[in-house]
């Protein structure tokens, strides 16, 4: 499998980076655009909250979002040996 990618042409390589590229972009203008826009409330966090919470799978990410940043409080970001 590894042997057919590092095979594969340049042009190839970079259709499919376009590809990828494209499908990025479409799924970030969705959420920003669709979801955020039916998600969050003007003034009203409450009413904000509740919405997140309602969306299924919301609180798999939300823990998933403090599950990474409590890590990152304990292993913090090294640059290399020399800033230990």
């Amino acid at each position: 499998m590894t042997n057919r990618i590092a095979e594969a042409s340049p042009r190839f390589k970079a259709r499919m980076a376009g590809v990828f590229q494209l499908l990025e972009g479409v799924t970030a203008t969705y959420g920003e655009v669709i979801v955020l826009g039916n998600v969050v409330v003007a003034g009203n966090a409450a009413a904000t909250a509740a919405n997140i919470l309602g969306y299924p799978g919301s609180r798999a990410v939300i823990l998933a979002g403090v599950r990474t940043l409590a890590y990152r409080r304990r292993v913090p970001y090294r640059m290399g040996a020399s800033h230990v």
